[in-house]
């Protein structure tokens, strides 16, 4: 059963895998929004809300999930390797990545965790796995969300959820989560100066006042020199690890008032 609630105006059937029937396809978890969707399961009704951000014109740059996108995504998951839809051992996520937030956040309880863009990744939903934990998966994807909601299954994690949301609008509700997770995903690294504003200033937003936000790869000195000052508009490194100086994951706590926080 799939929970319809994304920014889509009607609720969105699945295409019928060989064998397996509609109910079968999607895990429970995993949260659409829709003008025609049932109510927010009550499990996550304190976290999700439909996103208030009207979004204007798309800059070139900004990246969508097209239909044809989103039916190559149902192809690559349903026929693809595991292993090919797995962090690899040698990923930046699991030698990076899921270490830094052993060590950071290893030893919490009770925090509300939300990862933009994971795509099919569970490494940072099996790393900081607790049963006093909530997981929220936030990708434009529904393929890559019904995956990793079955691979996190299959690896017993535990209070795992998904919604089909964008980053640029996100379906959570102000100051509710802890601690928000990203790695290489476009609005942070590849999008427009204008967009990882509107980006940083949702992830500002969802954030409780002390919450910190893990973002890789931060180069300031590179590609992400735009990122700089729109960081420090809106936060304060904490922490930081790294495997080179260009692929660096930085820990940011909110900061207590956005100044300029258009960027």
């Amino acid at each position: 059963m799939i929970h319809a609630l994304s920014g889509s105006p009607t609720l969105k059937k699945f295409p019928q895998a060989r064998g397996r029937t509609q109910s079968e396809q999607c895990p429970d978890s995993v949260v659409l929004l829709g003008r025609h969707a049932p109510p927010i399961p009550a499990r996550v009704a304190d976290l999700i809300q439909e996103p208030r951000l009207q979004l204007g014109g798309f800059p070139s740059r900004r990246w969508v999930v097209t239909p044809h996108i989103e039916a190559s995504h149902r192809q690559q998951v349903e026929h693809g390797p595991e292993p090919e839809l797995r962090d690899s051992a040698s990923s930046e996520l699991k030698t990076l990545i899921g270490p830094l937030l052993h060590r950071r956040y290893g030893h919490r309880q009770g925090m509300d965790i939300a990862e933009l863009g994971p795509a099919t990744s569970t490494t940072v939903a099996a790393t900081l796995s607790h049963a006093t934990h909530r997981y929220l998966a936030v990708d434009l994807s529904e393929p890559y969300l019904e995956k990793q909601q079955e691979f996190l299954a299959q690896d017993t994690a535990t209070q795992c959820y998904a919604v089909k949301g964008d980053s640029y609008a996100l379906p959570i509700q102000d100051g509710k989560a802890d601690l928000i997770v990203t790695s290489c995903h476009p609005p942070f690294v590849s999008a427009s100066t204008q967009d990882k504003a509107i980006a940083l200033d949702e992830v500002w937003r969802t954030l409780k006042e002390d919450g910190e936000f893990v973002l890789f790869p931060y180069d300031p000195q590179g590609r992400g020199a735009d990122m700089a000052p729109l960081l420090e508009a809106r936060f304060e490194i904490v922490d930081q690890s790294q495997q080179r100086p260009d692929r660096v994951a930085v820990v940011l706590k909110k900061r207590p008032l956005i100044y300029g926080a258009s960027g």
